[in-house]
Order: C-alpha cells, then structure tokens, then sequence
C-alpha cells in the first residue's frame, strides 16, 4: 500500500496484480511524510500502528480509509489493480511455491488442494480481490480500477489523473507457468467457484478502459 499525502492518492496493493511494478513507478514521487507498507525485497512500514502490524504491504481499502482523517479518503484518488482470478491464482500459487520442481499433473492436484482448504486459502495472497477493494456491502470503493492485462495502459491513465508522468513499468516478482501447464476444466470450474466477485468485477472493468 502506498498512501500519498503529497500526491493525494491512495493505491492499495492487490496481491498479484503488478503491485511491485506499481510501487517502483510511484516511489520517485513520493515525499518523505507519505506512507508505504511492503516487507518483500526491502522492509517499509506505516507510522499506523495498526496496520504495521499486519506485517505485509496489502491492506485493505477499508483498513486505508480507517486509518485516514474523515472524508480524505473521498477527497483522494484512490486506485488499484485487479487480474483475471485464474491467472491470478495460478500466479499466487507458484509463487508460494517458487522452490519446488512441479511436473504440469502435480501442479493441477496441488492447486485444486489448496482450493479445497479453507485455511490455505486464508493466506493473504489467496483472498480474494474483492475484499481489497470492496466496501462493507461488496460495493467497490476505490476511485479507480485498472486490468492487469492492459497494465501499461491503465497506470499511465491513472497517473495522468494524479498529474504525474506516465511510467515504464518494470517486471518483477513473476511467477513463471511450469512447462507443459494447462488449467483444465475442474479448476476453471474451482477458481470461479471461490472468486465469483472477482470474476463480476473483471468483466465490468473490460467493459471500460480507464480514461
């Protein structure tokens, strides 16, 4: 999470959805009393106690307005990115376990275990999209909503809004598919089943680009 006091803007860092590519594109335009949270690659913290203690940099919008003043969170831009739910899943899964060697058949049972267990999926780069973005009543509260398929683009847009340049956004953190990896019908029919929200939301958004 990024809250930017100096560019009144609030990007709330979605797991697996770009977000440390994000954090490098604003970090230059950041000044010295904004908060940023993130603890992979490099340790910063938010002078909120609260959400310190989460001990990661994916706090939830709600959590972010909370912490604010009342009414800045309205009269900030708020934005974040959302990613296919497949993808993303599939993404979070690898990355969880980047160290082990997954033939294309073991990688599928695996994932279809970790969708089965409610305490795996209780890992944060496991919940769903919706509930970083979403008010009390599943209603988006985040200004702005990019695609991570067309992540270029709608940052640059965002950032326009924000008056800032657009960035070259770099590739870091990627999760790469083992050889061969194909999601076949029961996970499909998994994913959608645990991230139908997430699933509304990303078939809104490409219905719009970002402006």
């Amino acid at each position: 999470m990024i809250v930017s006091f100096s560019n009144r803007c609030v990007f709330v860092a979605v797991p697996r959805t770009g977000t440390h590519a994000v954090r490098i594109a604003l970090r230059p335009h950041l000044a010295p009393t904004d908060w940023e949270q993130c603890t992979r690659f490099e340790t910063r913290l938010c002078p909120v106690p609260q959400i310190a203690a989460i001990g990661h940099g994916h706090v939830t919008a709600r959590m972010l307005r909370a912490a604010l003043i009342p009414g800045l969170w309205e009269d900030m831009t708020s934005f974040a990115v959302l990613r296919d739910p497949l993808e993303r899943f599939v993404s979070a899964f690898l990355l969880l376990n980047r160290d082990k060697a997954w033939n294309a058949p073991d990688t599928l049972d695996a994932m279809k275990c970790v969708l089965a267990d409610p305490e795996r999926l209780a890992h944060v780069l496991f919940k769903a999209q919706a509930e970083f973005v979403c008010d009390e009543q599943g209603q988006p509260m985040v200004s702005v909503l990019g695609l991570y398929e067309r992540l270029e683009a709608d940052i640059a847009a965002i950032f326009a809004q924000i008056d800032l340049p657009a960035p070259q956004l770099e590739r870091v953190n990627s999760a790469p598919y083992p050889p061969g990896f194909v999601p076949d019908t029961e996970l499909c029919d998994l994913v959608e089943h645990r991230y139908s929200a997430d699933y509304t939301l990303c078939e809104t958004l490409r219905e719009v680009a970002v402006q």
